[in-house]
């Protein structure tokens, strides 16, 4: 894989990083396409940019307020024209409420690039 692609999934991973922790939905969601697919922890899935922005929001105001997380690309592996398979780590910290505590958690994304 490029090193360009490498650097710009690295750096979907801080703006994830940046939107979750400003509680920002719209900013969460613009690091998908339009067409995109989301599963969240709880197997609940969302299509499209605009319905993964609006969830986040809705989680950023209530069970995950004022928590923080980290996104970091653990591996990455091409699967040919573009294409490439990366797995995310996500280490949530949430201070109070009902999910209170640390979750650790493994996305698997799919990009396409355009080297």
């Amino acid at each position: 894989m490029p090193d360009r692609d490498e650097a710009a999934i690295a750096g979907l991973a801080d703006a994830l990083t940046t939107a979750w922790n400003s509680g920002d939905g719209t900013a969460f969601g613009r690091c998908f396409t339009d067409d995109a697919d989301f599963v969240n922890i709880y197997a609940m899935h969302f299509v499209g940019r605009d319905a993964i922005a609006k969830q986040h929001q809705m989680i950023f105001d209530s069970v995950y307020k004022g928590s923080r997380n980290a996104f970091t690309v653990a591996k990455t592996r091409t699967l040919g024209d573009g294409t490439v398979l990366a797995h995310i780590v996500a280490k949530l910290r949430v201070t109070g409420g009902p999910a209170a505590g640390e979750i650790d958690t493994l996305a698997t994304a799919v990009f396409i690039c355009d080297s």
